[in-house]
């Protein structure tokens, strides 16, 4: 199935609610309280290079200012339906606001400020290169508000994926993100070059290909960008374009070694690091203790102690989030 995670400040005193929902979203945005009633809730998928939310929230702003947005280098975009309710935007976030139905765009290398006095909505972030291969480029999309006749076949998507993504297989999430682009697509009717946009959906098409080859030999010590050539048909200045964004082949399949090493580690089985580094052809425990770190910033077995400790419960949440981030920065 693929990785969820569920927050709700329902039942629990209101200042803690709102000090646990503000620790939550610290990787990402500055919350602030504002009046009205406090509702924190909020569902999250992690699909392929699309993170899905599902949040009821109230009596909160979230705000991305220029010093955050400088720092923290996210270069994702997040795609917004309002189920209910108001979502208010600000100048910053280059719309005065969303209604339901409708579907806002924004784009996280610029500072953001949105305030939810009571609002259902749906959110998606959404790694760069998607939105690119659906509009060809992402200039000029922030802010962008799509009304409800542009947004319906996305939102119905949108809607239909949180309702059945905890029973989806992990291995669904390819497709799950090329039917998003597409009607990403048909919503934005790009008015960008044709050739730009061939250009970036070509790419899009082919890195699918290849993280399809690489996740099934992950545990191939074998795997190289030799043998990803070999047996994909796709020459290697392509290959290498196409990684370049992700810092390069070598680093792509660590990377997604270390992802998979860490959803492991979030499950209910308990294998040693010696039993995952010959897995996933670490050449000793101690490599793979090496490269998680750099990754996620604290070591395997520090990550499992603090997924399995239910005093540390919030804290597991905002770093498997951030963990996800890296996939969609």
């Amino acid at each position: 199935m693929v990785e969820s995670f569920v927050f709700s400040g329902r039942g629990l005193d209101e200042a803690k609610a709102f000090r646990l929902y503000q620790t939550l979203y610290s990787g990402g945005a500055d919350v602030k309280r504002i009046d009205g009633p406090l509702v924190t809730e909020v569902r999250s998928w992690r699909l392929d290079r699309i993170l899905m939310f599902d949040r009821v929230i109230g009596g909160v702003s979230h705000s991305r200012p220029e010093p955050r947005v400088r720092d923290d280098g996210f270069s994702h975009f997040t795609v917004n339906l309002v189920r209910e309710g108001l979502l208010e935007g600000s100048r910053a976030s280059g719309f005065d606001r969303a209604e339901p139905g409708q579907i806002v765009l924004q784009d996280m290398q610029r500072p953001v400020q949105t305030t939810n006095r009571s609002v259902s909505m749906l959110t998606a972030s959404v790694a760069r290169d998607l939105i690119d291969a659906a509009a060809g480029s992402s200039t000029g999309l922030h802010g962008r508000v799509l009304d409800r006749r542009e947004a319906g076949l996305l939102a119905d998507y949108m809607l239909s994926l949180a309702a059945r993504a905890s029973s989806l297989n992990a291995d669904a999430g390819t497709s799950v993100s090329r039917v998003f682009v597409e009607l990403l697509s048909l919503a934005l009717n790009p008015t960008t070059g044709a050739s730009r946009t061939a250009m970036a959906r070509e790419d899009f098409s082919r890195r699918e290909t290849l993280q399809r080859y690489i996740d099934g030999r992950l545990e191939d010590p074998q795997l190289s960008a030799a043998t990803v050539v070999a047996a994909t048909g796709i020459s290697r200045a392509t290959l290498y374009r196409v990684m370049e964004p992700h810092g390069g082949v070598a680093r792509f399949i660590g990377a997604r070694r270390i992802a998979r090493v860490r959803a492991l580690l979030d499950g209910p089985e308990e294998p040693t690091l010696a039993e995952l580094a010959d897995r996933f052809a670490f050449s000793s425990p101690s490599r793979l203790t090496r490269k998680f770190t750099e990754v996620l910033g604290l070591s395997p077995t520090a990550y499992r102690r603090m997924v399995r400790d239910p005093d540390q419960a919030i804290e597991a949440l905002r770093q498997r989030w951030a963990a996800w981030m890296i996939e969609i920065r």
